[in-house]
């Protein structure tokens, strides 16, 4: 499961190791033992970073100068703290080892989906200005492969300006959106999401098919023109010649009902679909689906239905959140490139 990014308080303490100036902070952790986070102060000797601004699951958000340009970036940096909980144990550090590769395949998959949804011409999802390496020293107390201490990744993204949807929402429009304008906010996320839903054949011959599973308003960033951008592609699941090889992550109120089911489930783009209409139907409605005194988070998902959607909704929306919110995959639309065409044509129909 994936929880909403939190930005706690931190306190940087430099050090100096390689010969060069590190930083070292605590970041509070409710839910266990804090974590001790490093970075190197100026990444690759060309990111200075500046503040931290989210921590999530796996990893963190660095607010950071891009010394080169002179332009603020944000950076993604993985979290290796929970090597730390690894048993002691004659394969604890293959096992460590293991855990490391894990986590740098995650970002180097979220950093090629960026590249691919880019170039396919979504502008609604963070430019990867940068995949850079670096040393980091906290790793040499659990790592002796010095090549792994010596090749920490680090995902540089483009700076962006706004605030999230769910903190737009809930500060002006604690009773939902306007139809109109919450299905054009809508409209160019969805068709990110219809190129995503596209089978990837690589140059290896492999093919990959990927569901983003965690499409909620925390995860989209409204800009001040109200142009919505997509964050967080580290929780899609990819699925290569039919083998899941990333489980991805979900949020409970939000998620398709079958995303509660085993680890090892291999998700259709019609999950996708449900999230689109759990989405619409928070802004429509201005109450967060987590928050409904039915929902049962973290123990399974109370499917969401159109009959608490405010009496202003017009019967084609009702029925197009019908459509998306059914709780067997086979009553929904199949992926989001019908939802697009849906949202296309209703929106070309005010005109």
């Amino acid at each position: 499961m994936h929880d909403t990014p939190r930005r706690p308080p931190i306190a940087w303490e430099g050090f100096t190791s390689h010969d060069r100036t590190f930083l070292r902070g605590t970041l509070p952790d409710p839910e266990g033992p804090d974590v001790v986070f490093t970075v190197a102060h100026e990444v690759t000797g060309r990111y200075r970073v500046e503040d931290l601004l989210a921590v999530g699951e796996a990893s963190v958000l660095l607010r950071a100068l891009d010394l080169r340009v002179g332009r603020p970036v944000v950076i993604k940096a993985l979290r290796n703290d929970r090597l730390r909980q690894i048993p002691p144990g004659p394969d604890r550090p293959m096992v460590m080892a293991g855990e490391v590769r894990r986590l740098r395949h995650l970002l180097q998959t979220e950093r090629r989906l960026l590249v691919r949804l880019r170039n396919a011409g979504c502008n609604g999802v963070p430019n990867p200005n940068d995949y850079v390496y670096d040393v980091n020293p906290a790793l040499e107390a659990f790592l002796p492969d010095a090549f792994l201490v010596e090749s920490e990744p680090y995902l540089v993204l483009q700076e962006l300006v706004g605030m999230t949807l769910e903190e737009l929402l809930a500060a002006e429009f604690p009773s939902g959106m306007d139809e109109r304008m919450a299905l054009t906010w809508i409209a160019p996320v969805v068709r990110t999401l219809a190129v995503l839903h596209e089978p990837w054949r690589l140059a290896s011959g492999r093919t990959w098919h990927c569901v983003y599973q965690d499409l909620k308003p925390a995860n989209l960033v409204v800009d001040p023109l109200g142009r919505l951008t997509l964050l967080d592609f580290g929780g899609c699941q990819v699925v290569v010649d039919g083998v899941p090889v990333l489980e991805g992550a979900f949020t409970p109120g939000y998620c398709a009902p079958e995303c509660m089911g085993p680890a090892a489930r291999v998700l259709l783009p019609c999950a996708d679909v449900y999230t689109i209409g759990s989405t619409l139907h928070h802004m429509l409605s201005g109450v967060d689906p987590r928050d409904r005194p039915e929902s049962t988070r973290g123990r399974g998902t109370v499917p969401l239905d159109t009959r608490s959607l405010p009496p202003r909704c017009s019967p084609e929306v009702r029925l197009l959140l019908d459509r998306c919110l059914a709780p067997r995959p086979s009553e929904r639309l199949a992926d989001a490139g019908q939802v697009a065409q849906a949202l296309s044509r209703m929106i070309e129909s005010w005109n």
